[in-house]
């Protein structure tokens, strides 16, 4: 699923239509088709959505930091209330600048995402992303599980050098989600999972659990 992260970071959105960017659409994710290709307007965040027929998957991939605005999303630490996720406990928070850019888009991407995983019912629902990317998936995919009927049997979340995205009771929100499969792929020597740091100006970020180290 590093392919389909780092296919989002293609610069050429017919090239990845197309599934022809260099480097990432092949290797295992040829024959790729994508059904959504979008950009945030106010956060400039970059996602598709795909299906993948010989993998029998759906897949989500959300860009990570790649400008200015991005950079700004980044640095909106200070936390908000997280409500969004049924039996989230009480006094729940995130990351302001990745929820609400979740928010955002999370909509659009649900109402695709069901269709699609109403129209393949055998499909695993696979959200990816880097980075940015992978904070903002882990919150569009808890939004999924949250407001659609798609059991989380279904549904995997795997993501590659993602920060800290919300305080130790989101951390236990994610694990309150099940999904099918959850994994944080982390790389030796990588600044990013060590960002925000864990205690900032008295507030406490933590990972879910799920860490891959290579």
């Amino acid at each position: 699923y590093a392919k389909f992260a780092g296919a989002s970071y293609c610069l050429i959105d017919k090239m990845l239509k197309n599934w022809t960017c260099l480097g990432h659409c092949k290797d295992g994710t040829e024959g790729t088709e994508l059904v959504l290709l979008d950009t945030d307007k106010l956060t400039d965040i970059k996602y598709y959505v795909a299906v993948n027929h010989r993998l029998r998957s759906i897949i989500v991939s959300i860009r990570g930091t790649l400008n200015l605005v991005n950079g700004v999303v980044d640095l909106a630490w200070v936390p908000l209330l997280y409500t969004d996720f049924p039996g989230a406990p009480s006094g729940t928070m995130a990351h302001s600048g990745f929820l609400v850019s979740a928010l955002r888009i999370g909509s659009a991407i649900r109402k695709l995402l069901l269709e699609q995983a109403n129209k393949y019912p055998s499909y695993s629902v696979d959200f990816t992303g880097h980075s940015l990317g992978g904070a903002v998936t882990q919150l569009v995919a808890l939004n999924f599980a949250a407001h659609t009927p798609v059991p989380t049997s279904r549904v995997r979340v795997i993501t590659f050098s993602t920060p800290r995205v919300g305080n130790p009771r989101f951390a236990e929100t994610i694990s309150l989600a099940r999904f099918a499969a959850y994994s944080r792929v982390t790389f030796n020597n990588d600044p990013v999972p060590h960002l925000p740091t864990q205690n900032l100006f008295g507030f406490r970020f933590q990972h879910a659990a799920g860490e891959k180290y290579l």
